[in-house]
């Protein structure tokens, strides 16, 4: 019973899952029929290529949009709720919209890293996985080999999905037309990522904190990593605040 509620409240999540999913065993498939034999199918190199090429090009592109819908409205809903509006002690209200906040960022993360996650271990699983298909991108990053490489893309697609997520809540906080501030987001994620890449810095092209294999750079993990992570707290404090101003100062100042 719990299960189906916490389904409906979130169908817009596991649909994008569901649909990500999807396409990546799709690519998987399509790959595998391609007439030229892929490095006697080794697992880390078919990875790499679902993730990179075909279908995963586009993926990569439209992934921002998934995360943004299937992570977005959940906090206005349970603003607006009657839960929440019925809730007298605004301590245990603000406590349950920083779970929802929490809750937003682990969807947008999960979208990204369930996928790949799947991807690999049916990698791992049906392909030889003792060839050093693309060892040498992996000593670039930073790791010392290439499952290494796959285990912190793996974090790293995590935060980038939770970065996103709470990116658009925070939009959501400023923008309250759920329909306007999701496109908005949307806006604001590419208008981002053609800025940093054409204008100011390649090394901070959004792209990259998906997936680094295409920066020309000695770059570690560390680096997107450390990116991901300090622009993640400043928006949780950005949805702290937006969120005190917005829908606790009236009532604590009332």
């Amino acid at each position: 019973m719990k299960f189906k509620l916490f389904f409906k409240l979130n169908k817009k999540f596991f649909i994008i899952l569901l649909i990500n999913i999807f396409l990546n065993i799709i690519n998987l498939f399509y790959i595998l029929l391609e007439k030229n034999q892929i490095i006697e199918y080794n697992s880390v190199t078919i990875w790499y290529l679902i993730l990179s090429k075909n279908i995963g090009e586009i993926l990569i592109l439209i992934l921002p949009i998934f995360i943004i819908i299937g992570s977005s409205n959940n906090i206005i809903e349970h603003i607006n709720s009657r839960f929440i509006s019925h809730i007298h002690i605004r301590l245990s209200k603000l406590k349950n919209l920083c779970i929802e906040i929490i809750k937003i960022g682990i969807f947008g993360g999960l979208i990204v890293f369930i996928p790949q996650l799947i991807i690999y271990l049916l990698c791992l699983i049906f392909f030889d996985h003792h060839h050093d298909g693309i060892l040498s991108l992996s000593t670039r990053l930073g790791v010392d080999n290439n499952f290494q490489f796959i285990h912190m893309n793996l974090i790293q697609m995590f935060l980038y999905g939770v970065m996103i997520a709470l990116l658009s809540t925070c939009i959501s906080l400023i923008i309250k037309h759920k329909y306007f501030y999701v496109l908005t987001s949307i806006f604001v994620y590419y208008a981002f990522t053609i800025l940093f890449y054409i204008s100011i810095d390649e090394k901070l092209y959004f792209v990259n904190f998906y997936s680094p294999f295409s920066i020309n750079y000695n770059i570690t993990f560390s680096y997107y990593i450390n990116i991901m992570l300090i622009t993640i707290f400043i928006l949780i404090f950005s949805i702290i605040y937006l969120f005190i101003e917005k829908f606790v100062e009236d009532e604590l100042y009332a």
